[in-house]
């Protein structure tokens, strides 16, 4: 008898029938054993009806794009509209204020694509579904903020059931609609119109009235609006919108692009107390491998040959004759001595250093001594060459000596 719950042996999981497992093996197709062969371009021939239609969309889409720019290029009263649009804006985030956009539907899309915009230019913003503010998100609505409206229409029935709870606070509406009386929103609520018209209604341009050029011209008023308020709000030195922009970007392609402009090129280069020195096997003079077992232990890749040669983490790839002489490794460059290694600003961006170099290359003379494994001496504040650098480790710069 068992004496306990803990002496009870687990039961055995039943095991899956021999048959319904080999059944279920054979169902799944085996995996290829090779790749399949890349497909190439060549192996297909251009759809003309389907290249014609998608050059029609854009086609479409630049005339809805040129239309909007020459409303804003010519009528006075759309000029003033956006200048205050941007006032009011510019009000709001000195004020501690937000900008709240509200839209629904595709429109509602485009709301969130501006105010992710918006927010990575340091102006603080808020998207505002019409739906969720009647339960209870109205409530981030403050007395400092203003309202940014997005409807084609000028009438969506979410917006105008949304109206009357709003509270005291500036509106501006991007729509279609060219006077504020054909907006029953503007004609309940005063507020800024931002004219967002197209050249021709979307039927007639694709034959439905799914939102694409509409979505389009809304996009781009929105972008220039949120571009020009952040070039008013950041004018100052070191405070310019593409500096906030960076510090609010630190990811991804953008960020990593930034991060790398914005670095010095002291930051990247190598410390010369880092590299160490050079020491002999037994006493015995000096020769390459000693150089390669050096850089193979330090942490950096590099050596040095006393105060005046360092040898680059590309040059220890290079070396073949282990026991070669270092004296013939000098004669073959493999070896740099500081007399020939090219002076640089530690405070230089990483691309003002780049930039140096490309001009200097463009001429001749710079082509002989800024190539393939030229070494950067970089100097510090004290003026002093403090670290080095291998030329072809400057992030950016495509070098296509031989």
């Amino acid at each position: 008898m068992w004496r306990g719950h803990h002496q009870l042996p687990t039961p055995l999981s039943p095991s899956t029938p021999v048959d319904l497992a080999t059944k279920a093996q054979n169902a799944v197709p085996p995996l290829p054993t090779t790749p399949p062969e890349p497909i190439s371009p060549q192996d297909y021939q251009a759809d003309s009806f389907s290249v014609s239609s998608a050059i029609h969309v854009i086609s479409t889409q630049r005339k809805a794009v040129e239309h909007l720019e020459s409303i804003y290029q010519s009528d006075d009263r759309a000029q003033a509209s956006f200048s205050r649009a941007v006032s009011l804006i510019c009000s709001a985030v000195e004020s501690k204020g937000k900008v709240v956009i509200v839209g629904v539907g595709k429109s509602g899309k485009v709301c969130e694509k501006l105010k992710a915009t918006f927010i990575s230019l340091g102006i603080s913003s808020f998207f505002l579904h019409p739906t969720e503010a009647l339960h209870g998100d109205l409530g981030a609505i403050k007395e400092s903020d203003v309202i940014l409206m997005v409807t084609f229409s000028g009438k969506t029935p979410e917006l105008l059931q949304l109206l009357p709870y709003l509270p005291n606070v500036p509106i501006i509406m991007m729509s279609s609609c060219m006077e504020h009386h054909q907006s029953p929103i503007l004609a309940a609520r005063p507020g800024v119109l931002l004219q967002t018209p197209i050249h021709e209604p979307e039927t007639v341009s694709f034959g439905h009235s799914a939102p694409t050029s509409s979505t389009t011209v809304s996009m781009v008023l929105g972008d220039a609006l949120a571009l020009v308020v952040a070039q008013k709000l950041y004018g100052s030195p070191g405070r310019t919108p593409a500096d906030v922009f960076l510090s609010n970007h630190p990811g991804g392609a953008i960020g990593q692009t930034q991060a790398t402009k914005s670095k010095t090129i002291e930051s990247i280069a190598m410390r010369l107390e880092d590299i160490p020195d050079v020491v002999s096997r037994d006493n015995l003079p000096l020769v390459a491998l000693d150089v390669v077992l050096t850089a193979v232990r330090s942490t950096c890749g590099w050596a040095r040959l006393g105060q005046t040669h360092v040898v680059s983490t590309r040059k220890i790839r290079s070396i073949h004759l282990m026991e070669e002489p270092v004296d013939l490794m000098i004669n073959k460059n493999l070896a740099i001595e500081r007399s020939d290694w090219i002076s640089v600003l530690g405070s230089w961006s990483v691309t003002e250093t780049r930039r140096w170099i490309e001009k200097m290359r463009s001429e001749p003379r710079g082509r002989t001594f800024l190539k393939k494994g030229t070494v950067l001496g970089v100097v510090d504040d004290g003026k002093q060459v403090s670290s080095v650098l291998d030329i072809e480790d400057v992030p950016g710069l495509q070098l296509t000596d031989p």
